[in-house]
């Protein structure tokens, strides 16, 4: 990169960040919270469970209050690694694991904080009230998003 300090040019050699700067392009809302792939200023604080090769990206942004999450405490902040003895690194992992489970079932989960501390948690899932669908950005540029049942 060619740049002009005080009146000098200067050529710099620089590095980019791997992170992406799309913002959220999917997400999911299961047991009361939303997950979806850390945005960015969780991403340069430089944790994330997994491996360079496979990071995982299956974070909570958001619980709601009242919600299974709630309950049993399913709070934001953390990354998703197993659920019911079963890893999980990407959206469609999750999806994939909490997909056959029933209603008024529990899920063991394993977590890990933005410390990178573990955490193991067992959630009653409630289907009626708390159902889980998925939002993704359309491709369709005038459409937004689409919100899909899962």
């Amino acid at each position: 990169m060619t740049v002009c300090r005080g009146g000098e040019i200067i050529d710099l050699q620089i590095s980019l960040s791997a992170v992406s700067c799309l913002g959220t392009q999917r997400l999911t809302h299961w047991a009361g919270c939303l997950i979806q792939k850390a945005h960015r200023p969780v991403a340069e604080l430089g944790f994330t469970p997994g491996s360079c090769d496979a990071p995982n990206e299956v974070f909570i942004s958001r619980w709601f209050h009242g919600s299974p999450a709630h309950r049993y405490g399913l709070y934001a902040l953390h990354w998703i690694t197993e659920v019911n003895d079963v890893l999980v690194f990407t959206m469609d992992d999750f999806e994939n694991a909490v997909g056959g489970v029933e209603n008024n079932t529990f899920v063991r989960v394993k977590l890990v904080s933005l410390q990178g501390r573990p955490k193991v948690l067992t959630v009653k899932v409630d289907h009626h009230y708390w159902p889980t669908w998925e939002l993704r950005k359309s491709a369709n540029a005038g459409r937004g998003w689409e919100r899909v049942m899962l």
